[in-house]
């Protein structure tokens, strides 16, 4: 072949060279997720694929008809696969599936283009241009139905088709007898027929190959449980998801608060017991904030145990708005109008900056409602040798200090009034 005709189509020459590429690498890539602990590398794939791209390009060249590439392509695939790590029968699987769709499609390929392009079949080789269209169409439709397959079937099942005795050899010898059938008719369309006796040739061709071939595909995919076990693998999926949720449910049962969705009072004192315990070996310091809600009892008796509620809600908002998102900051509603925080490793500072944020988030729930939205707040770091005396006493400190504020908190609304 001239090499001149290649330069006068060459962005026909380089997009069907890509999509050749493309096919070669992706056919290549999933038989290397078929083979357990493969280490041969993703370039090993590359080289193949500019191999069986170069090898499909000498067709041209040396003016090979083109259904003997097929017998070409299925013997470097096979070979392919077997130094991927394949065994034999499972590379005659693939070979033949992989040959099979590109021997069909090319066929039912030519006859449309020709047709398109109004000119006899016999004289295709003659045209670089229709040869590199429908090279261009053919890898990219193989490349569509490749994708498909695999999203239909899944690796794990392909895997298992071409590992069961008896059905990957049905499937190699069945894509294999195909394939010489297409060969066959590649070889005919030479002949004097006219269009019409050809066309019906081919596309019956193409359909009973199509069909047949599927349709055996299928009823192994059903004949070796790889249908039921899906149905299982799926059940089980989503028996496990139920219980998964189930158990979500009983846990924030047991740890969260049904009305504030804080932790619960037995959760968050064991929580800071077991840190306070590597507090002490760690030499880490750690802040506790304690905060009384102001005017519980007012609000409820006046406005009602609702209100009473949102109030509890309002405060316990602000809260968990104002500690650190890191799963470390805990806040826990001990009873009644009562929340305890716990800031993991903070400092006095950070600490301090926590409860200005606190209240400033507490204030900004006034505008939201009638009553009044306050809240009376202790803070406390506790160092390792003030964890050493234990919770306890850490919690009568820092309501100590909490008191002194809620103290300041009734004198000022005294003031006012």
């Amino acid at each position: 072949m001239d090499i001149s005709l290649i330069r006068d189509n060459w962005v026909l020459f380089i997009l069907a060279t890509c999509a050749h590429l493309a096919f070669s690498f992706l056919t290549l890539i999933t038989v290397s997720q078929l083979i357990t602990n493969y280490s041969k590398g993703i370039f090993i794939c590359i080289a193949f694929s500019i191999i069986n791209c170069c090898a499909y390009s000498s067709i041209y060249f040396l003016n090979i008809p083109h259904y003997f590439y097929y017998s070409i392509a299925f013997i470097c695939l096979c070979v392919e696969c077997v130094i991927m790590g394949t065994t034999k029968r499972e590379a005659g699987c693939i070979a033949s599936y992989v040959t099979l769709n590109m021997s069909t499609a090319f066929l039912a390929l030519v006859k449309i283009y020709t047709y398109l392009y109004n000119f006899q079949t016999d004289i295709i080789s003659d045209r670089l241009d229709i040869n590199l269209i429908v090279s261009f169409t053919l890898y990219i439709i193989l490349i569509i139905v490749s994708i498909v397959t695999i999203k239909l079937l899944g690796i794990k099942n392909i895997k298992n088709i071409i590992t069961t005795e008896g059905y990957a050899e049905l499937l190699t010898v069945l894509g294999a007898l195909l394939t010489l059938q297409i060969g066959f008719d590649e070889f005919i369309i030479l002949f004097n027929y006219d269009f019409g006796e050809q066309a019906i040739m081919i596309f019956s061709t193409v359909l009973v190959n199509y069909i047949l071939y599927y349709t055996v595909l299928y009823h192994t995919y059903q004949s070796i449980g790889i249908n039921l076990y899906r149905q299982k693998t799926d059940e089980a999926k989503l028996f496990y998801s139920q219980l998964l949720n189930r158990r979500n449910e009983i846990v924030n049962k047991v740890t969260r608060d049904d009305l504030t969705q804080l932790y619960t009072k037995m959760y968050i004192v064991n929580h800071i017991k077991a840190t306070f315990t590597e507090c002490i070996k760690d030499k880490a310091t750690h802040g506790i904030i304690f905060i009384d809600i102001n005017g519980l009892k007012y609000v409820n008796d006046n406005y009602g145990h609702e209100a009473g509620d949102r109030l509890i809600k309002r405060v316990a908002h602000a809260v968990k708005g104002s500690i650190r998102e890191n799963e470390k900051d805990l806040a826990g509603r001990l009873g009644g109008d009562e929340l305890l925080l716990f800031l993991n490793q903070i400092t006095a500072s950070e600490l301090d900056s926590v409860v200005r944020k606190i209240r400033e988030n507490i204030r900004i729930q006034n505008d939201i409602e009638d009553f009044l939205v306050a809240a009376s707040i202790g803070e406390l770091i506790v160092t390792p040798e003030l964890a050493a005396l234990g919770l306890e006493y850490i919690l009568e400190e820092v309501d100590v200090i909490m008191r002194k504020d809620k103290a300041k908190f009734y004198s000022e609304m005294e003031d006012k009034l």
